[in-house]
């Protein structure tokens, strides 16, 4: 596996997109490809790639964190790949952001999980906060993350 940091003009951001839409919009019967993606451009996009030989790097896993100052970021739109899913590729994913993260001098992490990723991102030492709220027509809960500790 490679975590690598993914530019917004590259083969591998569109890999990103198609791969979003699929997991996370086109079951919610909703399009990422009509949303306004122009604010992309001022996120961190990383994917989680097999990069085996004769395969070419194909995406496993994607995120998008959105720097909100110096020292905070969200967390967006993860997905993994179905095909792929149950093999700790998520937990691998976020475990390398959040490291290149705190090299960035990032010290606290948010996210908006659906309410049947709460579990998962607990265990990866996430907290809730606050009451579940209804984000693109699903139940979310807003949690967060120290990377200091």
């Amino acid at each position: 596996m490679k975590f690598s940091k993914v530019a917004i003009d590259s083969p591998h951001y569109q890999q990103m997109l198609r791969l979003r839409h699929d997991v996370l919009r086109k079951p919610l019967g909703l399009n990422l490809y009509q949303q306004d993606l122009s604010q992309e451009a001022n996120y961190w996009h990383f994917g989680l790639f097999d990069d085996n030989a004769g395969k070419g790097q194909q995406l496993l896993a994607c995120l998008i964190i959105v720097p909100l100052d110096k020292h905070h970021g969200l967390l967006k739109q993860m997905a993994v790949d179905p095909q792929n899913q149950g093999q700790r590729l998520g937990k691998q994913l976020i475990a390398e952001a959040e490291q290149y993260l705190t090299t960035q001098g990032m010290k606290q992490l948010e996210l908006s999980a659906r309410q049947q990723a709460i579990g998962f991102y607990q265990k990866l030492g996430y907290q809730p906060i606050g009451e579940p709220y209804i984000e693109v027509t699903i139940s979310h809960q807003l949690m967060r993350k120290d990377l200091t500790l």
